[in-house]
């Protein structure tokens, strides 16, 4: 069976701005070693690091967010368009296409947990009824492409993404499949441990890394909140990420880092209380590492972290935060796990890319 030529539309690759633009690059990546010829489709060239079989630049103009998202939208639909023939278009981004591969959920899921995590009530309120009008366009052309009977297929990268699509969308099981999310198992696997003296950390500390870009969202002041409760001087947070944290006792803020895979090589264990994920890329990187897993049922990959790790519900739950951290301090790292591989969904997207051309024949 061969493999079909893909168009990849795509809104951005810069790992520097989170794990989904990460994973479209080792996505990409994964898909050329797997023999996919892929024509990739997005505002800037991604590098000659990954293998292209072409590039199709969206030109994104405009003063205002608005203005930029309609077109980049409009752009990425022109060039759909004129790929339908002769490739399966698979796109990030809500336009037509045979694949709709949304990296960070369903819109309308992601503003409302987005809100969720809004600590201020009446901020909360404003931010799930008042959106702004590049959120209110993505939710609109993605509620008119899903809508659609003759609409592409939902690729999930998890059953919880899956389940966002038949509540909000109303979408029956032809329109859905599910290809797991992934990650760079060597790129995991190569970390090494660092000197923990250089991160300001005792060496006979249990050392928990949370990573996160955007740490309101990814329940970072709710586990600060848990380990001043903790009160133990022996379990150190480790952040990791954009947003800085206010100053607190067994806290340390690293900002950026490129060397996750080194930080997980150190620390005893991870903890990511999200608020949504529509995967948890950092959590299947912790399970290749080996590492106990602390998360939420709003990660889309908490029901990957079986015997590995604990999953709450509700990151806004004290008592179960508090308990959790508790006990996941307790854990030894385990075996790494190999069954999280970027692979794993690119296999599945060739499975659904083959069995859509098969049924357009």
């Amino acid at each position: 069976m061969s493999t079909p030529d893909l168009l990849v539309i795509a809104g951005g690759l810069d790992p520097r701005r989170g794990g989904q633009e990460r994973s479209i690059r080792e996505c990409l990546t994964a898909l050329a070693a797997a023999g996919a010829g892929v024509t990739l489709a997005a505002p800037r060239h991604p590098g000659d690091d990954i293998p292209l079989a072409g590039f199709e630049q969206l030109p994104v103009s405009g003063g205002t967010r608005l203005a930029q998202t309609r077109s980049l939208l409009r752009a990425a639909e022109g060039v759909s368009e004129s790929h339908q023939s002769t490739h399966v278009v698979v796109s990030h981004l809500p336009v037509r296409c045979d694949l709709y591969v949304p990296r960070g959920g369903i819109y309308p899921e992601a503003y409302a947990r987005s809100a969720a995590s809004r600590p201020n009530p009446a901020r909360r309120f404003l931010s799930s009824h008042v959106t702004t009008g590049a959120r209110k366009e993505l939710v609109r052309r993605e509620r008119r492409l899903l809508a659609d009977v003759r609409g592409p297929m939902l690729v999930a990268l998890s059953e919880y993404v899956a389940e966002q699509g038949r509540r909000w969308y109303g979408l029956d099981e032809s329109r859905i499949r599910v290809a797991r999310n992934g990650v760079d198992l060597e790129r995991v696997s190569a970390g090494r441990p660092l000197d923990r003296a250089n991160l300001g950390v005792p060496d006979d500390a249990t050392l928990i890394l949370a990573a996160a870009t955007n740490a309101r969202l990814k329940g970072v002041p709710q586990l600060i909140s848990a380990h001043r409760r903790l009160a133990r001087d022996d379990v150190r947070l480790l952040l990791v990420g954009g947003d800085p944290a206010p100053p607190a006792r067994g806290v340390h803020h690293l900002g950026p880092r490129d060397d996750v895979p080194d930080l997980l090589a150190t620390v005893d264990a991870l903890a990511h209380p999200t608020f949504y994920d529509s995967s948890g890329r950092v959590v299947l990187e912790a399970l290749a590492a080996g590492l106990p897993v602390l998360t939420t049922r709003h990660a889309g990959a908490w029901d990957e972290v079986g015997d590995q790790g604990i999953v709450i519900n509700d990151p806004r739950d004290a008592a179960a935060l508090s308990a959790a951290l508790e006990e996941i301090c307790r854990r030894d790292r385990g075996q790494p796990r190999d069954d999280v591989s970027m692979g794993r969904h690119v296999a599945g997207l060739l499975e659904i890319a083959h069995e859509l051309r098969a049924r357009t024949r």
